[in-house]
């Protein structure tokens, strides 16, 4: 009888520290999820480039931040609010039109991520050109198209997400489209008409 006694407190003493350990552990990955430090692109001196035809790159908006210096809210109206930006860059190979694939969307508020894309010097908005402002609203797999790029020239993506949320994604240049098109906003058509 001693001995069935012995056994069953050992059999619910480890339960009872497993259960501890689980919980102290699981509070222990919240705290460092949430305290996670930025991105490495998360100021455009560190700007990550995408080359063309690679894999999708995962990324967060979480914990960043904008540097005001390197945006002009003028340059992309209603089309950009600046909340948790980050920014990446690609370079061409031949002139022609490429895609911004982005996919994976996992958004705290399900608003999705704005895409800005521009040709100019790296947080000069002085010599920024807008070549497309896109606000999704939406986490669907989608693409940009863009048309008539330079050959062998770098051009600027600015990310952040859609009224102040917070998001997971994957993003990736491409020759070719990857997810459903964006529909252009009434913006994305007065920029493109600027151009012409």
């Amino acid at each position: 009888m001693a001995v069935a006694v012995a056994l069953d407190s050992l059999i619910s003493f480890p339960t009872w520290i497993f259960r501890r350990l689980f919980i102290l552990t699981g509070l222990f990955l919240i705290f460092q999820l949430s305290s996670l430090g930025q991105v490495v692109n998360d100021h455009i001196e560190n700007r990550l480039e995408l080359n063309v035809d690679a894999p999708f790159f995962s990324s967060t908006t979480t914990n960043c931040t904008v540097q005001r210096a390197c945006v002009d809210e003028s340059l992309t109206g209603k089309c950009m609010e600046y909340h948790n930006d980050q920014w990446f860059w690609f370079r061409t190979n031949g002139a022609g039109r490429y895609y911004i694939n982005i996919s994976g969307q996992q958004c705290r508020e399900t608003r999705g991520v704005q895409l800005v894309v521009i040709d100019g010097e790296a947080c000069n908005p002085k010599t920024y050109r807008v070549l497309s402002c896109t606000s999704l609203a939406t986490q669907d797999a989608i693409f940009v198209s863009l048309d008539s790029l330079q050959a062998n020239h770098s051009y600027l993506l600015n990310v952040d997400c859609y009224l102040h949320d917070f998001c997971r994604f994957a993003i990736q240049v491409g020759t070719k489209s990857a997810g459903i098109p964006v529909q252009l906003s009434s913006y994305q058509t007065h920029l493109e008409s600027q151009a012409e």
